[in-house]
């Protein structure tokens, strides 16, 4: 959260508000709230953090950003060959899902 008000303050960045990489541009935070819910509750029935952990910590930085900056979080990393700007929170939501279905796939195999 520090850093995007850090890059935000110097005018490095867009305003996202959607959810990672400005995906359904127009998310409520509301919904966001009840999605951590979901997520916290399934770390609480697996008894263990792992890549649940990740991908929570990231929707954390990224819902305390988006109250304080009104609806919004502050995406300062830019990846031109895709378009797509994002912030540190983002790599932790997705490095974490990937963990999952990575871990999910293996353990059905």
């Amino acid at each position: 959260m520090t850093l995007q008000f850090f890059f935000k303050d110097r005018g490095v960045g867009v305003i996202n508000y959607g959810i990672s990489f400005g995906w359904l541009g127009s998310v409520s935070t509301i919904i966001i709230a009840v999605i951590l819910v979901i997520f916290i509750y399934f770390i609480k029935i697996n008894k263990r953090g792992g890549y649940w952990l990740l991908v929570m910590s990231g929707g954390m930085a990224n819902l305390g950003t988006r109250v304080f900056l009104a609806g919004g979080v502050w995406d300062y990393i830019h990846l031109p060959f895709l378009g797509l700007w994002c912030n540190g929170a983002d790599f932790l939501i997705v490095v974490g899902t990937v963990g999952l279905i990575l871990k999910y796939i293996h353990a059905k195999s």
